[in-house]
């Protein structure tokens, strides 16, 4: 298997099994607060009602990583968060197709095309190309500038 062609499970947090969990929550640690400097709750209760999209590579270890929040979540429309790509494979195309598996599984599991995300502004043009418009002015979380972005399929 080709390091961009990925395996990928959809969980909710009580269908995953233990290591999953553990390494789900441990790269996310990694990524979102020790290599990005930025000191947050990254766990939330989102996690408790989310979908997990998780993309496994040929070594079997988590590559790509992001959650999907049902409409009324967190906005009133369908919402992609903490998405990430383990920093060995970023660069191979990984975000693209996590994006697109994301977009397919929000139709199919949540029901809805219309999707909203808070990007960091330095990703607002990865995002762009892939159908999301800017609906924010930049704003400050957590020491990290991000813009709300929408996609309406």
């Amino acid at each position: 298997m080709l390091p961009n062609n990925l395996d990928w499970s959809c969980l909710s947090l009580t269908e995953m099994e233990p290591r999953q969990l553990f390494e789900l929550f441990k790269i996310r640690q990694e990524i979102f607060v020790i290599e990005q400097s930025c000191i947050y709750p990254d766990i939330d209760k989102y996690d408790l009602s989310c979908w997990h999209l998780l993309g496994y590579g040929f070594d079997l270890e988590l590559h790509a990583y992001c959650r999907l929040l049902k409409p009324g979540g967190a906005y009133e429309e369908s919402t992609i968060g903490r998405v990430f790509v383990v920093k060995e494979y970023r660069g191979l195309g990984l975000a693209r197709n996590l994006m697109s598996e994301a977009h397919r599984r929000c139709e199919s599991i949540l029901g809805t095309k219309t999707i909203r995300l808070n990007a960091q502004v330095y990703l607002q043009k990865f995002y762009e190309s892939i159908g999301y418009k800017s609906v924010s002015l930049p704003y400050d979380e957590d020491g990290i500038m991000h813009i709300e972005m929408l996609r309406t399929g």
